[in-house]
């Protein structure tokens, strides 16, 4: 867990993370337990999927540009 924290401190792809912190086949269940223990976020505007940016705990997700 901590590679993957490590790993995805500053935001990236969910697949390039998981890579960067080993075999995502080994790395990836970490990285969705740290998304449900809320270690780690994603947008929720998209569904979750290899290409989702995640980040760490309190970032926000891309910004979409609507100022609403």
């Amino acid at each position: 867990m901590p590679a993957v924290l490590e790993a995805l401190t500053r935001p990236r792809p969910l697949i390039e993370g998981a890579s960067a912190a080993g075999d995502p086949i080994e790395v990836l269940p970490a990285v969705f337990h740290a998304l449900w223990q809320r270690q780690l976020t994603a947008g929720l505007d998209t569904p979750l999927h290899e290409r989702v940016p995640v980040g760490p705990q309190g970032w926000s997700g891309p910004q979409t540009g609507d100022a609403g």
